[in-house]
């Protein structure tokens, strides 16, 4: 079942001051404004730039060791960090349960699993159900044949982990579940593929997700995790969707066929390196607060570093039922912050996008301009706080994006864009650090920027 199937709005009673003269005929006065100043800019270099290395993030957190190995490592596995030791080791084939063998056997366990097809039909809601410390699911390929867990009946997770009695929809739970593994195998035709719930390390390594309704890769409300060398295709809401979790890399993975290939909402302390991204409507995608399914309690949600992945081409049709939050997201777009703080785009490629390359909006600008509501009341932000603000994105480069541009409200297409009323910074300043994005010829990457007043310069204030 999924977990967003509309926008839901939260009243936030006395949260942040009400924009009030933020006009809900804005859209109009947008469309105006662009007829009358089709034009686009380009980045001018006004401020000094940082240094922008891996010295540049905060202190502590465990990624910031971990991105200079993987830029020497690879596709190598980097193993996320766990207390299991001295595992056991069981041998399936196909026609043998892997529930079965899940149920009876202790916590440190390696289950694995010989090439073929695997069908589990002792669970309505899970393909397999892990509820135990430190197992590893382990596959194999052989000829090209290669470890599959497959669908049967209602079932709505292919592979879920998380503690005993906290299940799929949980948005509580009062225990944690230590160190799962999945290794090689593949997940198909379920509503969510592999999902964690409440997981303190986890691994997804070399895995596949094909056809999963909603969500391909899934860990939510879970830490310490790495995503790496895994293909995700297929799914009507996110390929990889990391929701309310926190130190989790996504790395070297390839990302097609999904409405968001990488989704990230409510997570702090991301590191997404080396992906493929295509051929989705949508390449990678932050999103507000009020666009997630969850909302854990450790804010600010931040300090994510998007670094050398390959983003393109995602033009795909948006297939996503009427009505529903995905529904209402633009295809043709590389990457996407919609009123998010705090995070690091840097050296990627962006490439053949019809819509741009990145785009910004304020949360509450993305209310007015596609939802036609005000940015007050119940449609107020969840977390009181609208801005798309202190966010970095240096050095990437852009080539072929912007072809079409948003024709419905007239606006151009550009490499990079940004559209924020000065009233959704709340009084305070705009912190956010355009620099040294270049097209093909070295020159400046091309721009459109408002804050619906007039057109203006890429913000440049948090370039210290």
């Amino acid at each position: 079942m999924p977990e967003k199937e509309l926008i839901k709005f939260y009243s936030v009673p006395h949260a942040y001051p009400q924009i009030s003269t933020f006009p809900l005929i804005m859209k109009f006065a947008v469309k105006l404004l662009f007829v009358s100043t089709i034009l686009i800019l380009q980045e001018e270099n006004v401020i000094a730039s940082r240094k922008i290395d891996t010295e540049s993030a905060p202190k502590g957190h465990s990624f910031v060791k971990l991105t200079k190995k993987v830029r020497k490592q690879g596709r190598r596995m980097i193993k996320s960090e766990t207390s299991c030791l001295n595992f056991n080791t069981i041998l399936l084939s196909p026609g043998e349960s892997i529930q079965d063998a899940l149920d009876n056997a202790p916590e440190n366990t390696n289950i694995r699993l010989r090439p073929g097809d695997y069908i589990e039909e002792g669970n309505s809601d899970y393909g397999l159900r892990i509820a135990k410390n430190c197992i590893r699911l382990i596959g194999s390929i052989h000829r090209n044949k290669r470890t599959r867990i497959l669908h049967s009946g209602e079932q709505q997770v292919g592979v879920y982990a998380a503690p005993p009695g906290c299940e799929f929809l949980a948005n509580e739970c009062n225990s944690t579940l230590t160190g799962f593994s999945i290794i090689r195998i593949d997940v198909e035709n379920f509503q969510n593929g592999i999902q964690t719930r409440f997981v303190d390390g986890f691994e997804f390594l070399n895995c596949k997700s094909i056809n999963n309704l909603n969500n391909g890769l899934y860990p939510t409300y879970s830490k310490n995790g790495i995503i790496q060398g895994c293909v995700s295709t297929g799914s009507l809401d996110a390929a990889i969707w990391v929701a309310g979790s926190r130190k989790v890399q996504v790395l070297n993975n390839d990302v097609s066929e999904s409405v968001t290939g990488i989704e990230i909402t409510v997570s702090k302390d991301l590191y997404i390196a080396n992906n493929n991204v295509f051929n989705n409507v949508v390449g990678i995608g932050m999103y507000h607060a009020n666009m997630a399914g969850t909302l854990p309690d450790f804010p600010p949600y931040n300090n994510c570093v998007i670094e050398n992945n390959d983003v393109y081409d995602n033009n795909k049709e948006n297939n996503a039922p009427d009505g529903s939050f995905q529904a209402s997201i633009l295809s043709g777009i590389g990457i996407l912050l919609i009123g998010v703080r705090g995070e690091t785009i840097r050296e990627n490629r962006v490439e053949g996008h019809v819509i741009g390359g990145v785009m910004f909006f304020g949360f509450c600008t993305v209310q007015q301009l596609f939802f036609q509501v005000d940015c007050v009341g119940s449609n107020a932000p969840i977390d009181g706080d609208p801005p798309v603000n202190d966010n970095t994105v240096i050095g990437n480069k852009f080539e072929r994006n912007g072809e079409v541009g948003i024709p419905d409200l007239d606006i151009p297409g550009a490499d990079i864009f940004y559209l924020q009323s000065e009233e959704e910074l709340l009084m305070k300043p705009n912190e956010n650090c355009f620099k040294d994005n270049t097209s093909p010829d070295g020159k400046p990457a091309s721009f459109f920027a408002t804050d619906f007043v007039s057109p203006i310069l890429l913000p440049t204030g948090g370039c210290q």
